[in-house]
């Protein structure tokens, strides 16, 4: 009987020794797989920008009429902006390209307060409307504001290049602000002696749209020589965090 308990005993100690020594091996395995715990998480920001020729504008133009009564300053704007949307039509620009804007009726008022004390009177009445256009020949650019300008336009608030398709220049500037991420993340890992472990996180951030050069011109004079479409920054950022491991 004692025989027989002896070898149970030395039977289970051998079982419990296999076992611990396939336990041992096996997270000596696990810690082999697992990456490195990161040191810490890097965060940088990159930014890319790219250049392209615009090929198309888009104009925000307007009438401005005054007339002692309201209704006088309506009819009158209202009649300028029909000619000036019969010249932009008669131009080549689509109906899809063109949005009136809102309109404004105010009164404006004498300057100087009566001899008697009395306020400012209303000495005449102000009505204003916009347009955006855009324009896709931009070489017929200028003579298409001086048609309008010419029907009764008197205020132009801007002229803005762009892209028809900026798609082509959005990822090429994403792609330089990727890069120049990875980049910044490698300089500053090298500098504090340490290497770039897994992604963590990469996002765009938002950066508007194209920034295109914005003009502002006299009504009276003629824009043929005035305007040049130049070029346009189409600019991205993005975040990374990116893991640090010890070398």
């Amino acid at each position: 009987m004692t025989g027989r308990l002896n070898t149970w005993i030395a039977a289970a100690g051998m079982a419990l020794l296999a076992a611990a020594a396939w336990a041992q091996d096996a997270g000596q395995d696990d810690a082999a797989d697992r990456p490195q715990d990161p040191a810490a998480i890097l965060t940088v920001t990159g930014h890319g920008t790219t250049t392209a020729v615009p090929d198309m504008a888009t104009v925000a133009l307007g009438v401005v009429a005054e007339a002692p009564g309201p209704g006088d300053a309506v009819a009158a704007m209202t009649g300028a902006m029909a000619a000036v949307l019969d010249a932009l039509r008669a131009a080549g620009i689509a109906p899809a390209d063109l949005q009136t804007g809102q309109l404004m009726l105010h009164p404006v008022y004498t300057d100087r307060i009566g001899d008697d004390g009395t306020p400012p009177r209303i000495d005449r009445y102000r009505a204003e409307t916009t347009v955006s256009a855009r324009v896709r020949d931009l070489e017929a650019l200028g003579s298409i504001l001086d048609a309008a300008v010419a029907q009764g336009a008197n205020r132009l608030d801007s002229v803005t290049f762009g892209l028809a398709d900026p798609q082509p220049a959005q990822d090429a500037a994403l792609t330089a602000a990727v890069g120049d991420a990875r980049r910044k993340a490698r300089l500053m890992a090298e500098a504090a002696s340490l290497s770039l472990g897994p992604v963590q996180r990469l996002e765009e951030m938002a950066d508007g749209p194209p920034r295109p050069l914005m003009m502002r011109e006299a009504a009276a004079m003629s824009m043929d020589a005035a305007i040049a479409g130049g070029e346009v920054d189409v600019r991205a950022t993005v975040t990374l965090d990116v893991a640090l491991v010890a070398p």
